[in-house]
């Protein structure tokens, strides 16, 4: 039954065109998602703190073709942390010409993350027009000193609205999570045909105790505890893309059903040794840096994406979706598997004057 079902999704991504990007004769060079589907992408760009970084885009251009490269279709939203106003239309203009499709930075910064406040501001939603419409429109909003942007994103076609946060919090992820659940209750309240993407650094692992080791029954960090649980999101990566045993921060939480998920893990491949490109880029010197730096280096952190359709009343999971085998000791196997289950708010009716 699975089997079919994930055959049935992969069939779905039939190319159906797309009206070229400004400047750009050439076909789409991904097919596009179908009707009540949504394909999301984060990343973490590191390109917002350093003058000299954010004003070289070389890695900019480089994630847009990585990423056209390496996802199923052509990406709906994106989601970014690390990355300011000029970065953010500078890779909607790259990410265009690499997909064939029109990108546009519909929430992004200023020339400088800092503002005068006191603030830090830096990140940032891009849609992709020709699929996505913008149904709200979105801004900034402060949690622990930190902007974080938002928007309502819809599909063309209407069979989808998407709520967007681009989540970066500015210090212990346990004590933003409450405001990232009033965020979202007061922007988008819960409705059907919806689904509420609530993506970012969020500065820690899953795991409670770091390390090398990260089994799926680990003590998780409060934080991921708060959203899967009572709040009801879906960790994309955990639950579909295999990559509970990696440590990262970055996360795509989800109210909806996650169709399909992936974490650029073949980046690790590519540039095995990608702190060598990183001095070179932070510095803004990517000619620099060693030779298969220059054409592939965006980040030190693999970008997440995932392909989402509308929430389900209950929603089940179960971590690993095959038996993975977590430790191996003298005649003693041991395997964990997580089960998960959680009901979606419940949507709210206008309240009638008697």
């Amino acid at each position: 039954m699975r089997t079919s079902f994930f055959a049935a999704a992969a069939l779905a991504l039939i190319p159906l065109g797309a009206v070229p990007a400004a400047g750009s004769s050439a076909a789409p060079a991904l097919p596009r998602t179908p009707a009540g589907q949504v394909l999301v992408v984060h990343a973490d760009l590191q390109d917002s703190v350093r003058p000299a970084d954010a004003a070289d885009t070389t890695d900019l251009d480089n994630f847009a073709t990585r990423l056209a490269a390496a996802v199923p279709a052509a990406p709906d939203a994106l989601v970014l942390n690390e990355i300011l106003g000029p970065g953010a239309r500078r890779l909607a203009t790259s990410l265009s010409k690499a997909t064939g499709y029109r990108y546009r930075a519909e929430v992004a910064g200023e020339r400088s993350a800092f503002q005068a406040d006191g603030s830090v501001r830096e990140s940032a939603l891009l849609v992709n027009t020709d699929t996505m419409t913008v149904a709200q429109a979105g801004g900034y909003e402060r949690v622990q000193d930190e902007d974080q942007a938002y928007l309502t994103a819809a599909r063309r076609d209407g069979t989808l609205r998407v709520p967007l946060v681009a989540a970066h919090p500015g210090g212990d992820p346990a004590t933003a999570t409450a405001a990232y659940a009033a965020l979202v209750e007061r922007r988008f309240p819960a409705a059907g045909g919806q689904v509420t993407v609530l993506g970012g650094d969020f500065r820690a692992g899953r795991c409670a105790v770091p390390g090398a080791d990260r089994p799926v029954g680990c003590a998780p960090q409060a934080f991921w505890t708060a959203l899967t649980g009572a709040g009801a999101y879906s960790d994309v990566l955990f639950d579909k893309a295999g990559a509970h045993g990696r440590d990262h921060s970055g996360f795509l939480f989800v109210r909806g059903q996650v169709l399909r998920a992936g974490l650029d893990t073949a980046y690790d491949a590519a540039l095995p040794g990608r702190a060598s490109c990183k001095a070179a880029f932070d510095a803004g010197r990517p000619r620099s840096a060693p030779g298969a730096c220059r054409t592939a280096y965006y980040a030190d952190a693999p970008f997440a994406w995932a392909l989402l359709g509308p929430g389900q009343p209950v929603q089940r999971t179960v971590t690993p979706e095959r038996i993975v085998l977590d430790h191996c000791e003298l005649a003693v196997r041991q395997a964990e598997v997580a089960a998960r289950s959680s009901t979606t708010p419940a949507r709210t009716s206008p309240r009638r004057s008697p």
